[in-house]
């Protein structure tokens, strides 16, 4: 038997049985073997919602359907080290220039409301230090959740984002 390989796609079929039709959405791999087209199917995406089916199929031709550093990278600007108001340039070819926000900014490591500024990565590390502990209290049978608690510079990024954080 032939190795199969090849991408995979996602097809619609459709097919009439006593005067009803049935729709199918299928993840397929196409293949040769002796010369014909195969196809291998891969799964059923029939029962997926129609928007996920389209999220597949654009993911499947390279699209990439969300930039999420550039989503939160515009949601956190005002703690970023991000130009909030970047100056058009009078000269298309000429480098872009910083506002005096900007360079106030970057100078003092702080944004206008006192948080510590920082870069996309960094944040997210910031973030990501944010735990949810399981507690038990000797050798007690039950247990109970805690979340720590945010840090002032993370409150301000959790509503930038508009998240709310539940134990």
């Amino acid at each position: 038997m032939a190795k199969r390989t090849g991408a995979v796609h996602v097809a619609t079929t459709r097919r009439h049985y006593k005067g009803k039709e049935y729709e199918s959405t299928l993840l397929r791999r196409s293949y040769r073997e002796g010369g014909k087209v195969r196809n291998e199917t891969v799964g059923n995406l029939s029962h997926l919602p129609p928007e996920v089916i389209d999220g597949i199929r654009a993911m499947l031709a390279g699209r990439t359907l969300v930039d999420l550093d550039e989503e939160l990278a515009g949601r956190l600007t005002p703690i970023l080290f991000t130009d909030q108001t970047p100056l058009a340039p009078s000269d298309p070819i000429a480098p872009a220039r910083r506002s005096k926000a900007a360079k106030a900014k970057a100078g003092s490591a702080q944004t206008d409301d006192g948080y510590p500024a920082s870069n996309l990565p960094d944040l997210l590390a910031e973030l990501s230090t944010i735990a949810r502990n399981e507690i038990r209290i000797g050798q007690a049978e039950h247990t109970f959740t805690r979340l720590t608690k945010p840090t002032p510079l993370q409150a301000r990024a959790l509503d930038l984002l508009d998240v709310k954080l539940a134990a």
